[in-house]
């Protein structure tokens, strides 16, 4: 009867050689095979770059020689086999929305405590042990919360009362042709909502009532004058628009760079010198007050704005005209932005007929216009800053406060049958 060698895998090899093999199947080799296959250096073997095993031998070595580093390996890898089948980035978890697996994750997490330090865990993954907590108690989304948070738990979030005054505002026809930030401004200034701007208009987004009030993406101009008080610098731009007899009308605006107030419009049917010069005069002798230094006249380079016509007006009156990116720097983006909103928040949407109806909408598009909150105004209205008005930081922080502790109230006392609040120390205790 002969003798017939076994052969070994070399990764057999290699995983005793690293310790990684059971005692049992270890103690039925011969003593001068284990002695050899511990010995033996495999790293000249024919092929060995192609060994995932071969190439982390050192690491293993040291897992292998260490109980904490087993432990935390198989605690580790319970986790990571979760977030593999749930397809979640492990670098990303703080960002992780759904209720069920932050809940699935958090549940693992306990689970490989009894393997390693669960504090060890948390701080590989980048939680901490409130967050963990926090997904260990939001099995279930709360259906009374667009966040699908427990109002009890997280009562920083508006009160439900709060919510409909958002859905109410943004469903109302008389501002649906405002800005998403004009319609939240509104509500803080109004003392209907105290709650920041980012704030309320995330929550019309979320409550699906945020649609028809999203601003046109178009490219941003940079670059312009900083006026510091009213009737320093003025704009003057003009715009074609056809009504639906065929006529081709003039529109042309003038704007107050510091407050944002359209000081003067006119509708021709032919823009000129004259029309230009009639306008300025209308805006100018509608100040309540002469202005100290000589007011800056800022236009494109437009023949009804350059001419011996408007020259010789501005000639009479403390104006100074000065054409955008020629004889200064920046552009007139400013008058050109409240020119867009003007056509495609109050004109393009409208049927115009003719010259005569077109008067009327643009006559309450810019009283409605001057009269909107004005989000680099911070929620004030073109007419209030003409008008002197400052923005109170310390009373509307005053007022973001009181309603903080309202709403904290309000939601902490909305859910009596939800489970109570623990300690947070206690918790802590429990879940390491």
């Amino acid at each position: 009867m002969s003798n017939s060698r076994l052969a070994y895998h070399t990764d057999f090899k290699l995983a005793l050689q690293c310790g990684l093999m059971p005692a049992t199947q270890v103690a039925r080799l011969p003593r001068s095979t284990r002695h050899r296959f511990r010995t033996t250096d495999y790293s000249g073997v024919v092929g060995a770059e192609y060994s995932t095993l071969l190439a982390q031998i050192d690491v293993l070595k040291q897992i292998a020689a260490s109980r904490v580093l087993l432990g935390f390996c198989r605690a580790f890898l319970r986790v990571a086999s979760l977030l593999r089948s749930l397809a979640v980035n492990p670098f990303q978890l703080k960002r992780l929305k759904n209720v069920e697996q932050r809940a699935a994750i958090a549940h693992r997490l306990v689970s490989a405590g009894q393997f390693a330090p669960l504090g060890s865990l948390l701080a590989c993954l980048g939680l901490s042990y409130r967050t963990l907590r926090s997904w260990l108690a939001y099995k279930v989304p709360c259906a009374s919360s667009p966040l699908t948070l427990c109002r009890a738990r997280s009562p920083a979030q508006l009160s439900l009362a709060e919510v409909q005054v958002v859905k109410q505002a943004f469903r109302d026809q008389a501002t649906a042709h405002w800005p998403l930030s004009a319609v939240a401004w509104h509500l803080v200034h109004s003392g209907r909502l105290s709650a920041s701007v980012a704030t309320i208009i995330k929550y019309a987004k979320l409550l699906g009532v945020a649609a028809g009030h999203s601003a046109r993406k178009r490219s941003r101009k940079r670059g312009s004058v900083v006026a510091k008080a009213p009737n320093t610098v003025w704009h003057v731009d003009a715009t074609m628009v056809r009504t639906l007899d065929g006529v081709k009308v003039g529109v042309q605006f003038i704007l107050d760079n510091f407050s944002r107030k359209l000081l003067a419009w006119t509708v021709i049917a032919r823009l000129s010198g004259a029309a230009t010069v009639q306008l300025v005069r209308s805006a100018w002798e509608a100040m309540p007050e002469q202005p100290a230094t000589p007011v800056a006249l800022i236009s494109d380079g437009g023949s009804e704005n350059v001419n011996q016509t408007v020259a010789g007006y501005l000639a009479t009156v403390p104006l100074h005209l000065l054409v955008a990116q020629t004889d200064v720097s920046f552009s007139n983006s400013m008058i050109e932005a409240a020119n867009k909103i003007i056509k495609y928040r109050y004109i393009f949407n409208r049927t115009i007929p003719d010259l005569a109806h077109l008067e009327e909408v643009i006559g309450a598009a810019v009283k409605d216009y001057n009269n909107r909150p004005h989000c680099a105004l911070r929620g004030l209205t073109p007419e209030q800053v003409y008008a002197g008005k400052v923005f109170d930081t310390a009373a509307y922080r005053e007022q973001l406060h009181q309603a903080r502790e309202l709403r904290l109230a309000s939601n902490r006392g909305h859910c009596p049958s939800c489970v109570p609040l623990v300690d947070e120390t206690a918790a802590e205790v429990a879940v390491s």
